[in-house]
């Protein structure tokens, strides 16, 4: 009976013991709060406030499913998992200045929002530089691997959800703005600085800058949800030295615009070329070298429209590496190989330049040659014209003497020229020095009637150099 008794006890025990946590458990927290920033304790959406946060201001302590904390607090929650119920907003305000997330320990258990108020001067831009991060657009309902989501908000509409680690390395955003960061509960905060800096004052709601990695890759990109009418948004894409890229427009609506030929389109613009307008129901630029732009705008809208009826793109943008010799052309060169026929011939006489040119005792009488030639060459040589305005002719003995050189004399008249039997030339040559020729020129003078006497009959001998 006693063994009986003491275990109804203990399993009684054991029992009260179990169900104390969830009946009368509790968690304080301490909160260290930087000046300038403000902590929000909420519930959870769709959560059922069974959880109360506590704080003391005075002696009396307040309970409520909310809290919002300026200053170093004791919090008092009336249950033990309060990470559960609770969500945590960490807000800086009135950032003009690089960001440095801070992780406050006491908190790293609830899901933790960070956001940073932007408001640059109303005659400049601010820019988000995200080179220590780099960021990758995302759907609206998509998350990341680490946990880490960044979203992006102008003049309080969203420019875009993002992930850690992508090709996105600055943001340009106009007038007031919000950068948020969500870490799941439980997470360590990946403390990583974002620069922030003013710039000059862009037209558009938000540029972005990215940079395309040395490699084949395929990159998705959105335009902001609820794209307000009338306003433009930037890209402005650096692609790698060696890659071309591919753009294509995966889904989009356009709204009803007021003026219908001003319907949303896609701008594309390459340094030193004219900028080219697609539609978006058309075929996007394809197998394009170099840095780019594309800007997309919305119209003015005829009405409210709802969102789902509004503008919206997703594209995307393929680097490709451009295979060896694509686009290098090929230059084929033709070259002639033209052999300069060599002139075996010598200079023309300057006494009969008309006559055919041959080389004496080489190369006999040369056949005809063609009328563009100039050879320049000796030519055959009738003895008879031969230095024959140096004889005179006396007509008493009818043979020829030497000339005198007497100025008294009268002038020298061309003798008649004498009439050879048809023999042929004979040549001698002796032996040919540089740059000069000499030969021998052997016959006998005739008339037209019988052979002279021996008396009568004139052996000569002509020699000719030049």
């Amino acid at each position: 009976m006693r063994i009986w008794r003491f275990t109804c006890f203990s399993l009684l025990f054991g029992f009260l013991l179990s169900s104390v946590p969830e009946l009368t458990g509790s968690a304080e927290l301490k909160i260290a709060v930087e000046f300038g920033t403000t902590i929000r304790i909420n519930t959870s959406a769709g959560k059922t406030p069974q959880c109360k946060v506590c704080i003391r201001p005075n002696t009396q302590q307040l309970c409520q499913s909310s809290v919002v904390l300026r200053s170093d607090t004791l919090l008092d929650f009336s249950c033990s998992q309060p990470e559960n119920v609770f969500t945590v907003q960490i807000i800086s305000d009135n950032v003009i200045y690089n960001i440095e997330p801070k992780e406050h320990k006491a908190l790293q258990k609830f899901n933790r929002t960070f956001i940073w108020n932007l408001k640059p001067p109303a005659t400049k831009s601010l820019h988000l530089n995200f080179s220590s991060t780099g960021l990758l657009q995302i759907q609206p309902t998509d998350s990341c691997p680490d946990k880490h989501v960044y979203m992006l908000a102008v003049e309080n509409v969203s420019i875009g959800r993002f992930c850690q680690n992508g090709t996105i390395r600055q943001v340009d955003v106009r007038n007031a703005g919000k950068l948020s960061l969500e870490v799941s509960g439980g997470r360590a905060l990946d403390k990583k600085f974002i620069g922030v800096s003013l710039g000059r004052l862009i037209n558009s709601l938000a540029n972005f800058h990215v940079v395309l990695p040395e490699k084949s890759s395929t990159q998705d990109f959105f335009a902001p949800n609820a794209f307000p009418e009338n306003t433009e948004t930037m890209w402005y894409f650096t692609v790698p030295q060696t890659y071309y890229t591919d753009v294509h427009i995966l889904s989009y609506t356009v709204p009803t615009c007021l003026q219908p030929e001003n319907i949303p389109t896609m701008k594309y613009t390459w340094q030193g070329k004219e900028p080219l307008v697609k539609l978006m129901n058309v075929s996007q630029p394809s197998v394009e070298p170099g840095n780019f732009n594309l800007s997309i705008k919305n119209c003015k809208m005829s009405g409210p429209q709802p969102p789902s009826q509004g503008l919206m793109v997703h594209f995307q943008i393929s680097a490709i590496k451009r295979s060896k010799g694509r686009y290098h052309k090929l230059f084929i060169f033709i070259i002639r190989i033209v052999k300069k026929k060599r002139n075996k011939t010598p200079p023309v006489s300057v006494y009969n330049p008309g006559e055919h040119a041959f080389l004496p005792g080489l190369h006999g009488i040369p056949k005809a040659q063609e009328e563009e030639e100039d050879p320049h060459t000796y030519v055959y040589i009738d003895e008879t014209l031969v230095y024959s305005h140096l004889l005179n002719y006396d007509a008493e003995k009818e043979e020829y003497k030497e000339a005198t050189t007497d100025e008294s004399d009268p002038p020298l008249s061309a003798p008649a020229l004498p009439v050879r039997n048809a023999e042929n030339l004979v040549t001698k040559s002796n032996a040919l020095l540089d740059n000069e020729l000499c030969g021998y020129v052997q016959g006998q003078s005739t008339t037209s009637g019988s052979p002279k006497t021996s008396e009568e009959e004139g052996n000569y001998e002509t020699r000719l150099c030049v």
